[in-house]
């Protein structure tokens, strides 16, 4: 069954995590598990500075990104795939407001 956009962007929204993959600057693949929000049709998520993923879409954007529910009877299973191109935000009115709604859902991240 097909999901329409909007069903795509209620599910991802309530993951409490999806897996990102990125590309580095040798065509090798990384997937990483990330905590993110979706705001205004676009999936958004934190990372400390040096890693990877970041290394990695500085290089090339593009990503994909995976949220799925398993089940083992396989009833009510569901998952949504997402490619895009990613865009780093280091300050300004976006970044704080990410920030903010990072900083609802995940409480913990206020105090790391």
């Amino acid at each position: 069954m097909s999901w329409n956009k909007g069903k795509k962007l209620k599910f991802l929204a309530k993951a409490p995590v999806i897996r990102v993959a990125t590309v580095d600057a040798q065509g090798r693949p990384q997937v990483t598990p990330v905590c993110h929000v979706e705001f205004k049709g676009k999936v958004y998520w934190a990372s400390d500075p040096d890693t990877a993923k970041l290394a990695n879409i500085a290089h090339r954007r593009s990503v994909a990104l995976v949220a799925d529910t398993y089940k083992s009877s396989w009833h009510k299973m569901g998952g949504v795939m997402a490619q895009g191109k990613a865009k780093l935000i280091r300050r300004g009115p976006m970044f704080l407001k990410i920030r903010d709604l990072l900083y609802r859902k995940f409480r913990v991240y206020r105090s790391n």
